[in-house]
């Protein structure tokens, strides 16, 4: 039994890191897994090692077909996940068609049993009619069912405007797939032929629309019921491309708590209360002691910090990280803080933010734990193969 984990669309960490326990699990019941991912040199960093020395010959970590999309100039803010998509060149056929083949190509050599996808629409398109698709991510990329997709939260919603981006995608996709894909709608390129969501319902941005069961990330880590600790620190995540890095180092640098932070692996000079870590903070370890987690907004380390009740300070720069640090912001988890604001005003943000003291938010989920997530997907896998597609 082979499964294709791909990896289409976005970027960070996160993307991988919930791939790592579910294909740990296919893996020690004897699947082969073939991993095709945006970034490679990450994904064989985190996933070469999941089923361990048993399994190393039956991983195989490749670098997936990547979508060169455009960075147009935009008359006014999208409103929908569809407009996004067509604004960077998803509603171009003579972009589409090569990523098209190149996927295709390699369903033809892989010859999965099935795909498991996270945020892979043209893979959906090239698995149509051979292979099932079980879909995986977060609510940004795997929105309800139906035409249009529903508006985005915080912005204006133009209906005629969505219609026509989602129609434009759907017509593209089809002729770049030769007729391949005949579903018709891009929520269902968006969410394969099954799907699990891992967001927490108060972070997910179609939650007053949203008919899907949602998972327990599977790569969360449950805290203890007795999960604190007398020390205290401020934990620190960024990207190493993030234009407030130097603003937010002094920031905590005038704090003088005690930090420790992951810049994407970046190293520099830091104030003499920081100390940048190589590699990723070790979350179940530090958050314990956490007064306070300074981020980007990325959905994983906010879920991580929901669940651990810790304030959250959300330095976000991109429309799904403004969205997750809204919703921070309005459960009263959390402050938002402009990635332009001054550095007094970043001082300021982070004190009142430590002073916040977090409810634990009712996540919503249908698999309450990770586990449970794990063996949802396991089991889905193994019905989907009995009534899948043949090549």
């Amino acid at each position: 039994m082979i499964a294709l984990f791909v990896w289409e669309l976005g970027s960070g960490r996160g993307h991988l890191e919930h791939m790592k326990p579910v294909l740990a699990a296919l893996l020690h019941r004897g699947w082969s897994v073939v991993c095709a991912v945006r970034d490679l040199k990450a994904g064989r960093n985190i996933l070469t090692e999941a089923g361990g020395a048993k399994s190393k010959n039956r991983l195989n970590v490749v670098q997936a077909p990547i979508f060169t999309h455009r960075s147009p100039t935009v008359s006014r803010p999208p409103t929908s996940i569809a407009e996004i998509l067509a604004h960077i060149g998803f509603g171009d056929q003579s972009l589409l068609r090569p990523l098209f083949e190149d996927w295709s190509r390699i369903i033809d050599l892989v010859r999965p049993n099935i795909v498991i996808g996270d945020f892979a629409p043209t893979v959906t398109a090239a698995a149509q009619g051979r292979v099932p698709v079980i879909m995986t991510g977060n609510g940004w990329t795997i929105p309800p069912d139906g035409s249009p997709i529903p508006a985005l939260p915080l912005r204006s919603y133009d209906r005629v405007a969505a219609e026509q981006a989602e129609n434009r995608i759907c017509d593209a996709v089809s002729a770049a797939s030769g007729g391949n894909w005949l579903s018709g709608t891009l929520a269902q390129l968006l969410r394969g032929d099954a799907r699990f969501i891992y967001t927490s319902a108060a972070l997910d941005p179609y939650r007053h629309q949203r008919q899907d069961e949602l998972s327990c990330p599977p790569n969360l880590v449950i805290p203890p019921s007795h999960n604190e600790s007398s020390a205290a620190h401020i934990l620190l995540y960024l990207p190493q491309n993030h234009p407030s890095i130097d603003r937010v180092l002094e920031a905590v640098g005038t704090i003088g708590m005690r930090t420790f932070a992951f810049l994407g692996g970046l190293q520099r000079p830091s104030p003499p209360n920081v100390t940048i870590q190589p590699l990723p903070l070790d979350l179940p370890a530090m958050l314990p002691a956490a007064r306070l987690v300074i981020h980007h907004g990325g959905l994983g380390i906010a879920n991580w910090s929901l669940a651990y009740r810790k304030p959250q300070a959300i330095v976000a720069i991109d429309l799904e990280k403004i969205l997750i640090a809204h919703a921070i912001t309005s459960s009263g988890s959390g402050l938002s803080v402009h990635p332009n604001a001054t550095g007094a005003d970043m001082i300021g943000s982070f004190r009142r933010a430590v002073h916040l003291n977090p409810l634990r938010i009712s996540s919503g989920f249908a698999n309450e734990t990770p586990e449970q997530s794990i063996e949802a997907i396991v089991r889905s896998c193994y019905e989907a193969r009995v009534r899948g597609f043949r090549f």
